[in-house]
C-alpha cells in the first residue's frame, strides 16, 4: 500500500505539493498507517484531498474502475463508504469527514509534480 505524507489544512508556511492550498503538518503520523499517514514535518507532503487522489490513482483496479465509470463516482455515498472501509483497514491516520469529495472530483486531472523524494510520482 501507499503511504502518503499527510498535511492538515491550515495556517502554515508550507502548501500542498499538488494543490497549494495552505497546510500544517500534524504529526508524528501512525507508523501502521499503509496510507494517508499524517506528516511529521512541514518539509513537503499533500493534503488530504490530493493524498486521497494519489492513492485512489496508484492501485490499479480502482484507477480502472474510476476510468471506466467516471471521477463522479467518487460524489456517490456508497462509493465514499467503501473508501471509509478501506480507510480503517489500512489504519489511515485521516479521518473521512477530512476528505472534500467535491474538490477530489474537481482536482482529478491536476497533475502530481516530480523531483522530491516525498511528492507522488507518476501518478
Amino acid at each position: 500500500m501507499l503511504a502518503t505524507q499527510l498535511l492538515l489544512f491550515g495556517e502554515s508556511n508550507i502548501f500542498c505539493a499538488r494543490c497549494d492550498i495552505p497546510c500544517r503538518a500534524s504529526g508524528p503520523g501512525t507508523l501502521a498507517a499503509q496510507l494517508l499517514r499524517r506528516a511529521t514535518s512541514n518539509e513537503d507532503g499533500l493534503c488530504v484531498n490530493c493524498a486521497v487522489t494519489a492513492f485512489l490513482k496508484s492501485v490499479e483496479t480502482i484507477a480502472y474502475g474510476i476510468k471506466k465509470n467516471g471521477v463522479g463516482m467518487l460524489l456517490r455515498p456508497d462509493v465514499q463508504k467503501m473508501f471509509t472501509e478501506v480507510m480503517v483497514s489500512g489504519n489511515a491516520d485521516a479521518n473521512p469527514e477530512e476528505i472534500d469529495w467535491e474538490r477530489v472530483v474537481n482536482l482529478w486531472n491536476s497533475p502530481f509534480l516530480k523531483g522530491s523524494k516525498k511528492r507522488m510520482v507518476g501518478i
